[in-house]
């Protein structure tokens, strides 16, 4: 609802409307209205932000995205408006660039304040008993709510968390529970496309449903979060979209360890206004340091959020471990770690090329799940690439782990072991990365 402002003398020419979206005021002129309009009004370094339209009744005069308190652009702002003004074809009212600028200041001036002063006083009641409303639990709440998802490299977090989108869109019950079926959204900025069909395939057929079936994604590699943020809201309402899932923060744009930064990735999350579950990153832990238990960057991640679980992995052949720890809650509690098995099959087809099927997912009891120290380090082995594999780094030049493993749609770790047990490789340093390319004859 909108809230009507009085103005007092030196904005008497004006009516303004402000809510928590939007600020308008507007100049009435006979039948006719000049309105400025202010919308994702924010503050940034330390500067009140919106942007700012200005129209005459259904036209759209010209907008800025900008400083209400930068005397530069609000003044070019509206002289283009207003040249643009005297110049449509219409029967229209006096109103000189004067006037329009000393309306345009006046805006500025008071926009802020009115958008602010907008908020809403409620009395709130206390209710003995309010349960609690899950989408999937314990993962995703219902209502506007946040989960932080985190893990170290390789662990398999984007396999659980699309795992869990689609057994919360179709509403199908496995190891993952819904408490009801709901429209998900993956945001993807972390990974091929290519990568997330191959995979969305295997999770479906794991499930039992038709392998066909889609997901709706969003595939921004490369983008930032808050320069897609208002096509999300569009696709959010367009699609009935109940949950986001966004992988990763860590490709979101912004940085991670600013806090102002942060604020305002997690304010992007939460204006969506539905659920979301977001995945995170731990810090590399270095040789003879402890596994980090903690999401890297500020701690402001965590605060916005209503849950954060802590995901371990690991791996042993073609068995994937998983045990997800709540570390976290606003609202709930669970006494213990939730724990899963992946069983894989690696198929070598006809030409070589080897790919990998999911062949169960099962829950475990927490204390089947092995720990880091207790894996057994397993011996480089002397096997070869196939024709395939070799070609397409022949054809690359050189690649890292991570390219490898994207490309035949397998793990980084399965990626290191393959290139660095091969003799028909070399390898050098490349800033944090290893590179491998095929040697030449007289270096084998």
């Amino acid at each position: 609802m909108h809230n009507q402002l009085k103005g007092g003398k030196e904005r008497m020419a004006l009516e303004w409307w402000a809510d928590e979206t939007r600020v308008i005021a507007r100049r009435q002129m006979g039948k006719h209205y000049i309105r400025f309009l202010a919308t994702n009004i924010r503050i940034e370094r330390s500067h009140q932000y919106a942007k700012v339209s200005i129209l005459f009744d259904n036209h759209t005069l010209d907008f800025d995205d900008l400083a209400f308190g930068k005397r530069e652009t609000r003044t070019r702002l509206i002289r283009s408006a207003h040249k643009k003004f005297t110049k449509l074809p219409l029967e229209k009212p006096d109103y000189t660039e004067d006037t329009a600028e000393d309306d345009m200041l006046t805006f500025c001036d008071q926009a802020y304040d009115n958008w602010s002063n907008a908020v809403e006083v409620t009395r709130t009641e206390p209710v003995e008993y309010d349960p609690i409303d899950f989408i999937a639990k314990p993962f995703v709440l219902g209502g506007e709510s946040g989960t932080i998802l985190f893990a170290s490299p390789g662990t398999g977090k984007s396999w659980f968390s699309l795992l869990l989108a689609v057994s919360i869109d179709s509403g199908k019950k496995g190891v993952i529970v819904p408490n009801r079926q709901a429209n998900v959204l993956y945001i993807n900025l972390e990974r091929s496309e290519r990568s997330l069909r191959r995979r969305l395939l295997m999770v479906n057929k794991a499930l039992g449903l038709p392998f066909n079936r889609s997901l709706m994604f969003l595939h921004g590699r490369g983008k930032t979060l808050p320069s897609m943020a208002s096509s999300i809201k569009t696709i959010i309402e367009k699609e009935d979209i109940k949950v986001v899932i966004l992988d990763s923060l860590s490709r979101s744009g912004a940085s991670l360890i600013d806090d102002v930064q942060v604020n305002k990735t997690m304010d992007t999350l939460n204006s969506f206004g539905i659920s979301w579950l977001a995945i995170a990153h731990t810090s590399k832990s270095q040789p003879g340091q402890a596994h980090n238990k903690t999401v890297f960057g500020s701690v402001l991640q965590d605060a916005a959020s209503d849950s954060v679980f802590r995901l371990d992995g690991v791996s042993e052949g073609d068995v994937m471990f998983q045990k997800l720890t709540l570390t976290k809650s606003n609202d709930f509690n669970i006494s213990a770690p939730l724990a899963y098995r992946w069983v894989f099959e690696t198929k070598t087809t006809s030409e070589g090329e080897e790919s990998a099927e999911i062949r169960g997912l099962y829950h475990i009891d927490p204390s089947e799940f092995p720990e880091p120290e207790e894996v057994e380090e397993k011996k480089q082995t002397q096997s070869e690439l196939t024709k395939d594999q070799l070609n397409y780094i022949w054809h690359e030049g050189s690649v890292t782990s991570m390219q490898f493993a994207e490309h035949f749609d397998r793990s980084e770790s399965w990626a290191s072991r393959k290139l660095s047990s091969s003799l028909l490789l070399s390898s050098e340093q490349d800033g944090r990365n290893k590179r491998y390319s095929v040697r030449g004859e007289d270096d084998i």
